[in-house]
């Protein structure tokens, strides 16, 4: 296999931006847009605070009368994965695994590690609600 330059296959100059003039100033990300939404009020009063309920308490509350009428266990265990968090997961390696990262150098450990983190952050991503 031949070596490729790296700086031919972009059609910008180093230094030289795809998007010189940005982002729009005033755009709102999806995460505000939709925090804005659920946190309007619904008209719906709460049976057990008596307060009209934002979307937000309007789906948990929807979410907690499934679980209690239904039964629902998805409803039940997402509640209480959000209350008390969730169960720590323990991972076990094969010796494959074992002889695969024993032969690794440092610096692909290190990346291996990283590559990994960032997965379990794109999986397991907080919410406001998580507190």
């Amino acid at each position: 296999m031949g070596h490729c330059d790296a700086s031919k296959l972009s059609p910008w100059k180093p230094g030289q931006s795809g998007n010189p003039k940005g982002k729009p100033k005033g755009t709102q990300n999806s995460k505000s847009i939709l925090k804005k939404y659920l946190e309007a009020r619904t008209g719906k009063i709460s049976q057990i605070t008596g307060d009209e309920m934002t979307y937000f308490e309007s789906i948990y509350a929807k979410m907690i009368h499934r679980a209690r009428s239904n039964g629902d266990l998805a409803a039940q265990r997402e509640i209480l994965n959000r209350y008390e968090g969730m169960p720590k997961q323990t991972i076990e390696a094969t010796e494959t695994i074992k002889d695969e990262l024993g032969q690794m150098t440092e610096a692909q450990l290190k990346k291996r590690a990283r590559d990994i983190v960032k997965r379990l952050k794109i999986v397991s991503k907080p919410t406001d609600a998580d507190g």
